[in-house]
């Protein structure tokens, strides 16, 4: 079988005649033509034998893309949760023992915890950049819902698209909260809850509920920090925190509710972001409930 290199072909609108079975190599990348009629049509109103190089070229690239193998993942347990970065719709899996649940749209809605310290897991670059899809904003990162160094996998099933100021703050404060309670050889269980808007692949709101030795702790995420949260603000405490929030002209970007024993609120901390020229600052109201 010979192969005919770029060198070989005149430009992209002219038409080469390919003798069947040739491999062409463009960019490094060596594409097979396969035998041909010439009179067989395929995808288009010309036969391959009048085609210019580049539909040509655009014909076995897709077939090509077509006969790519899928990438297909499994959990825990062997089960497919995650084809080609896509999640599998109304499916449950279990990553490192944290179990999942999607939606009928593939978004994850839920993720039942169990963290420890652990080194952290390995980074899927290329799952972090592309989690959110094209719902996406500029400056989102992939944030890992369970930390990779709380054994939370490092893959497109335990990622979504957060905004950088949650995901490096907020979130990474009650990361270091889990921590510290582990340190200490206390029992800590996670249950994360994720809000969508519409048809949205981000999502709006992330609330993360901590047991820890029978005492519950409520994290409520604001991923984009547009006052979202002002309406879970304890009555006893909403005119501090308005005055905090007019003052700075910032937002709530996350609120933490301590529960006692019985399950009664004692302590709500509202955390305030806010801006002073390009630097980010945070600020807090703590309201106690007793």
């Amino acid at each position: 079988m010979s192969e005919i290199h770029k060198s070989d072909v005149q430009d992209n609108n002219t038409t080469k005649e390919f003798d069947p079975d040739k491999r062409i190599e463009i960019n490094g990348n060596v594409h097979i033509i396969e035998s041909y009629d010439p009179d067989r049509r395929i995808g288009s109103s010309k036969s391959m034998g009048t085609l210019s190089f580049s539909e040509r070229m655009n014909l076995v690239n897709e077939r090509n893309e077509k006969e790519k193998p899928d990438a297909i993942y499994k959990d825990d347990d062997g089960n497919v949760y995650l084809i080609n970065g896509k999640l599998q719709p109304n499916t449950t899996y279990k990553l490192n023992g944290n179990i999942y649940r999607t939606d009928e749209k593939g978004r994850i809605i839920e993720c039942d915890g169990k963290p420890y310290l652990s080194p952290e897991n390995l980074r899927d670059n290329d799952a972090q950049t592309q989690a959110g899809g094209n719902d996406r904003k500029p400056g989102d990162q992939g944030g890992h819902i369970i930390g990779r160094d709380l054994n939370g996998d490092g893959g497109a099933g335990n990622l979504v698209a957060m905004d950088p100021r949650i995901n490096q703050s907020d979130f990474k404060r009650m990361e270091n909260d889990i921590k510290g309670e582990l340190s200490e050889g206390k029992e800590v269980s996670t249950k994360t809850e994720l809000v969508y808007r519409g048809d949205s692949e981000r999502p709006d709101i992330i609330t993360v509920k901590v047991q820890v030795d029978g005492k519950e702790t409520v994290y409520k995420f604001d991923n984009n920090l547009d006052g979202a949260l002002n309406k879970e603000v304890p009555e006893n405490g909403r005119n501090l925190v308005k005055a905090k929030i007019d003052d700075t002209n910032g937002q709530i970007s996350s609120i933490k509710e301590k529960y006692d024993e019985n399950g009664n609120l004692s302590q709500t901390t509202v955390w305030i972001t806010y801006n002073k020229g390009e630097e980010n600052y945070r600020t807090k109201v703590i309201i106690e409930n007793n």
